[in-house]
């Protein structure tokens, strides 16, 4: 009890000091510095600038429609969301419908694909600022739709964000822009999504075809 206590005063403070950054006007500036270097760690470009939103009330997702909710600044956590502000714009402008769902509601096998892309891309955002090695195995994806819309945490945090990352890492190293094109033009089919391992070798090869 003590420790809850002591967490939920912690991420208080951090959310005050937030806003107080941001009422001095500095969090705007730095993070648009993130942005930069995000910009220039992975070769990309992104979309113009996201609204970021400092709030305490965030319940499920933390970036929806050019919006990013986050309680307190965490660069990570920053560079995730800014992920999917990338992705998601990227797909607008592709003019394509990329719905993911609500994670605890899954039912079809393309929103449980969508996720694992979505998430992949959002943790590659991540962690190639970070240094987070890809820990995830070719091995560890699941070998039927059924498996794919179980609807235990633990499990689907480790599919989506472990083992979309380490899905389309290989991708996107070649090209953040050329690798997250392919990838949303070319999402993996219905039976590709248990052989997801035949699927990126098939979009590095044709990754590969095209320079």
């Amino acid at each position: 009890m003590n420790e809850l206590v002591k967490r939920v005063r912690t991420i208080g403070e951090a959310y005050g000091e937030t806003k107080e950054f941001e009422r001095k006007g500095l969090l705007k500036e730095h993070l648009e510095k993130l942005i930069k270097n995000q910009e220039e760690k992975l070769g990309m470009k992104h979309f113009g600038v996201p609204i970021f939103v400092v709030t305490m009330d965030i319940f499920d997702k933390m970036y929806e429609d050019g919006r990013i909710y986050i309680q307190y600044l965490d660069e990570k956590i920053v560079y995730h969301e800014l992920g999917h502000f990338y992705f998601d714009r990227l797909c607008k402008n592709l003019g394509l419908d990329f719905r993911k769902g609500r994670r605890k509601y899954i039912t079809k096998w393309w929103e449980a694909r969508n996720h694992l892309i979505s998430e992949g891309v959002a943790t590659y955002f991540e962690r190639e600022m970070s240094g987070d090695e890809d820990e995830f195995n070719d091995s560890e994806y699941p070998e039927t739709i059924e498996a794919f819309l179980r609807n235990n945490l633990n499990f689907l945090l480790k599919l989506y964000y472990e083992g979309g990352y380490h899905l389309v890492k290989p991708i996107l190293d070649i090209s953040v822009e050329k690798g997250c094109k392919k990838i949303a033009l070319d999402l993996p089919k219905r039976e590709e999504m248990v052989k997801l391992p035949e699927y990126r070798k098939r979009i590095l090869r044709i990754l590969g075809e095209s320079d």
